[in-house]
């Protein structure tokens, strides 16, 4: 397994298989995909710490540096749950590079590696993107809320006609409906804003928010 997610991140369009259509991102095949890259992650890991305990440092540097690349893997999702997933997949390979390094001695060589490595690992452009894709698929479920349209899940994922969903669209509840949407696109341009930012700037002007 190991060699060929060494083969799979050496290619850059190798992906999972992913349909691409937008309501996707709340849909099964989505949460699949994420959670078979969850899996091939924690066998990295493992395999990371089997190496360090076998004596085989540059071995594990070598696992470790593997699992940021499975996980630098969803670098271009343009969804939320994408990033999220990213993050916490960099979360656990840190943890266990952590351990390793904390208890075995490592060269000048091998630390500049680490450090060059962790120097790739960005996670505030694909935040932005992400963000970015979810005001897209925000925009388009208020459009078909608008519309009277569901997307059925059940139903092989078909788009289903909801006439009671009409309504949102009318002219009673349409000035109602557009001021939840201008919400959310203010709340979410607010936060590409932010993006943009340092994170000490960004988390103060988030706490005078919520103030």
């Amino acid at each position: 397994i190991v060699a060929i997610v060494e083969k799979a991140v050496s290619l850059p369009e190798c992906r999972f298989t992913y349909s691409g259509k937008i309501y996707d991102s709340v849909s099964g095949s989505t949460l699949d995909r994420f959670n078979n890259i969850s899996k091939l992650a924690r066998v990295i890991g493992a395999h990371a710490i089997a190496m360090y305990s076998e004596g085989d440092i540059d071995g594990a540097i070598r696992a470790s540096e593997l699992g940021f690349r499975l996980a630098d893997s969803l670098g271009e999702e343009q969804s939320i749950i994408g990033q999220e997933v990213r993050q916490v997949l960099i979360i656990r390979v840190a943890r266990d590079l952590n351990y390793i390094v904390e208890h075995t001695s490592i060269s000048v060589a091998q630390s500049k590696h680490l450090l060059d490595m962790l120097r790739t690992v960005d996670l505030d452009e694909s935040s932005i993107k992400a963000t970015l894709g979810e005001r897209a698929f925000g925009l388009t479920m208020f459009e078909w809320q608008r519309r009277g349209l569901v997307a059925s899940f059940e139903a092989k994922q078909n788009m289903t006609y909801f006439p009671k969903g009409r309504f949102l669209g009318s002219h009673i509840a349409a000035p109602f409906f557009y001021q939840q949407e201008l919400a959310y696109l203010e709340m979410l341009s607010k936060q590409i804003e932010l993006s943009h930012l340092p994170y000490r700037e960004t988390r103060q002007t988030t706490l005078r928010m919520l103030k």
